[in-house]
């Protein structure tokens, strides 16, 4: 589900994604010119850049979702097993992008 006010940062995604954040501030400018994206200086953060989901983003997320491919596979799960599911990759994601952090600071030997 998509929170209205939801916003992040460029390295969030990153993060997130596993992508540089150079690759993905170019690929939400692409997104911003399509009007999938508001990009906004962080009031708080001088330096950093808000990124919030637009109508038309929020819509075309909608509707990646309705893809007959995935919505085919996921018909297998109970709606139950299906936030179960959801739960325990965000669990392993979180964990392998701690053990990334950890690795990315480690100085060069």
């Amino acid at each position: 589900m998509i929170r209205s006010t939801s916003l992040s940062e460029p390295t969030e995604i990153a993060k997130w994604l596993l992508r540089e954040p150079n690759s993905i501030s170019t690929l939400l400018i692409r997104m911003e010119k399509q009007g999938l994206v508001t990009r906004s200086v962080n009031p708080e953060k001088k330096r950093k850049v808000d990124i919030a989901l637009t109508d038309k983003g929020r819509q075309a997320f909608r509707d990646s979702l309705k893809k007959d491919s995935i919505h085919d596979i996921m018909t297998c799960l109970s709606e139950t097993e299906r936030q179960t599911l959801m739960k325990l990759v965000r669990k392993v994601r979180d964990k392998a992008l701690t053990k990334i952090k950890e690795v990315r600071e480690i100085p060069f030997p």
